[in-house]
């Protein structure tokens, strides 16, 4: 019992190291929907967020880094910028998967000199509840991010994937998404920095503008 307070002092210690990682963005160039989608089980229900759903995302996120929510989700809700899908378990009413589409440039797309026009859409962030894990929500998740940006009048959709996740990789190649640009990044877990490089040596800001 005595060594857990130690062990949590090493993992909040351990989240203040610096690291660099690096990002690539790949675009597809679509104008249909998809028609095959994955099955998941009859469960499981998909739909848009609004700031209704605060508690439900809260929960959600509750096993990610401290002040993920806050950070991350909860401002999201209330920015037209920002549009959240989500997958529900109607058994629990509990979100399973949260995935999120970029509609209109913000200051993370600016850091990369993206700037969204009327025809393109970011996709980003999808997380999948630990639980619910291996069941197919990602697959079909990243084939209702599509689609709803196609029906919102998308005609490019962005997403970045780290470099060093092969399997991530070659599942958005394989949704049709072709090579398109390269950034670094620092991330400091702990402090709740994620800043593209040369946009924080631009503006020594951490933390970039929200």
């Amino acid at each position: 019992m005595k060594f857990r307070p130690i062990s949590r002092l090493l993992r909040q210690i351990y989240a203040l190291r610096p690291q660099i990682v690096i990002l690539n963005t790949y675009r597809l160039r679509i104008d249909h929907e998809i028609d095959l989608l994955t099955r998941i089980d009859d469960c499981f229900y998909i739909r848009g967020l609004d700031i209704n759903d605060a508690t439900y995302l809260e929960q959600a996120y509750s096993g990610r880094s401290k002040g993920y929510y806050k950070r991350n989700g909860l401002p999201r809700l209330s920015d037209p910028r920002w549009l959240g899908l989500a997958v529900f378990d109607v058994n629990t009413d509990r979100i399973a998967y949260v995935a999120w589409i970029i509609q209109k440039t913000v200051s993370y797309l600016e850091d990369i000199n993206l700037v969204l026009g009327d025809n393109q859409r970011f996709v980003k962030d999808g997380y999948c509840v630990p639980e619910y894990r291996h069941r197919g929500l990602h697959t079909r998740m990243e084939h209702e991010r599509i689609n709803r940006c196609v029906r919102d009048g998308a005609k490019e959709i962005f997403i970045q994937i780290a470099a060093d996740n092969p399997k991530g990789i070659k599942s958005v190649t394989e949704n049709g998404y072709e090579y398109y640009q390269t950034n670094k990044y620092l991330v400091i877990t702990g402090l709740g920095v994620y800043r593209e490089i040369k946009a924080f040596c631009r503006s020594k800001n951490l933390f970039g503008r929200r």
